[in-house]
């Protein structure tokens, strides 16, 4: 069963709630900047998003129903066994099917909730995984490829899970996505003693090409982060960047394109940049943090966190301006007067996709009023808002 939301967004307390849950960690892991070689790229025409912590300037009230569409509400298939979800990692939508990464395997569901069927190929076996972190569709190809964390694998099954390919990559890869013409892309920021660091294309069996972005090794790591890469409705890939510039990049087939620049009055001491663990409560030192990337054709949004405070940002696109939430002081507008906290997010091909688990559902009231229907023995919901544009998929 699929019903319409009347709230333009549900999807906006997802980012308020995470705020909320990793300032009050006292000692936390700061994603530090880095310096960066930025190679094959163009800078055209960067726009700079003015995010400041220590002075906040406050903007004017955000109209969420200016940046994002009302949200359909999925009710996924609870009444197979095959068909239960645990944690859900990650949530893909390709031509009405919904494809959802959780406990190692991909589900399908219809757009109506309807469950198609489980792909899961655990093993050591020929064609076979034995840890799921990531995975992208190739619609064009017929393809879903998914990344073994484990065994360092890209396998490459049809969009039915029978296994068609498979190649070994030789570094740790934090998330990755396929581009329009095959190739690959490979993204980890995290500095390690082996393999690549940053952003690299490979070919379509993994040969590698070319580094797009390399992080010098002098900057440390510590990061909070969710998901790097996002794919966008004509096939190229967006990503934020976790090096000392705080660029945004769009990524097609052949060329880099530095987008926006992240401008603070925070300055990121060198001695807090090489330090892998910095202590937000016992060092006084300025520090910042971003996550919660967001991104589609008309918004762009992250957040940002230090010892100065925490901010929302949202960029209107269309309009180049931009929105700044302080400290979860401002409440945004929703037509019916239901946020939903406790939710969690993904953006992708012009779509942002929520999840609100049945527990967070159960266990707090205004949730449980709202969807009744809902039980321990349900799946968890989702929440689907999309952007309708025309796109050029010759990219």
């Amino acid at each position: 069963m699929k019903r319409i939301c009347s709230s333009p967004l549900i999807i906006i307390e997802a980012m308020k709630h995470l705020n909320n849950k990793i300032i009050s960690i006292y000692s936390i892991i700061v994603a530090m900047s880095f310096s960066a070689c930025i190679n094959s790229h163009k800078n055209n025409d960067v726009k700079e998003i003015y995010t400041p912590i220590v002075e906040p300037v406050k903007t004017e009230p955000l109209d969420i129903t200016k940046l994002l569409p009302p949200a359909e509400v999925v009710y996924l298939d609870s009444s197979k066994e095959e068909s239960m979800l645990s944690l859900i990692q990650d949530v893909k939508i390709e031509e009405e099917i919904i494809y959802i990464l959780s406990d190692d395997a991909i589900y399908k569901f219809n757009m109506d909730g309807s469950f198609i069927c489980k792909i899961k190929r655990y093993g050591r076996g020929h064609g076979e995984y034995l840890r799921l972190k990531r995975f992208d569709i190739d619609i064009t190809r017929k393809e879903i490829s998914v990344h073994d964390s484990e065994q360092r694998k890209i396998l490459i099954y049809d969009l039915d899970g029978n296994f068609k390919r498979s190649f070994n990559i030789d570094d740790v890869v934090e998330d990755f996505a396929r581009l329009p013409n095959g190739d690959y892309l490979f993204y980890r920021p995290k500095k390690l003693d082996v393999g690549r660091r940053g952003l690299w294309q490979s070919d379509s069996n993994g040969v590698f090409k070319k580094h797009l972005i390399e992080i010098d090794d002098s900057y440390e790591f510590g990061v909070i982060l969710d998901y790097f890469l996002i794919k966008q409705k004509d096939g190229t890939v967006t990503l934020m960047g976790n090096e000392q510039y705080n660029y945004f990049y769009k990524i097609t087939s052949d060329t880099i394109y530095t987008t926006y620049q992240m401008i603070t009055d925070v300055e990121m001491k060198r001695n807090v940049q090489k330090n892998r663990v910095h202590d937000i409560k016992s060092d006084p030192s300025d520090a910042f943090f971003k996550y919660g990337y967001l991104e589609t054709d008309k918004m762009l949004s992250f957040a940002v966190s230090g010892t100065s405070g925490n901010v929302r940002v949202y960029v209107d696109k269309e309009n180049n301006y931009t929105y700044r939430i302080y400290n979860n002081d401002d409440k945004l507008p929703v037509e019916d007067g239901y946020l939903y906290p406790n939710m969690y997010y993904y953006s992708y091909k012009n779509m942002q996709i929520c999840y609100l688990s049945v527990e967070a559902i159960l266990s707090i009231e205004e949730h449980h009023k709202r969807f009744p229907d809902i039980t321990s023995e349900s799946n968890p919901l989702l929440f689907i808002a999309r952007e309708q544009i025309n796109v050029n998929y010759d990219q």
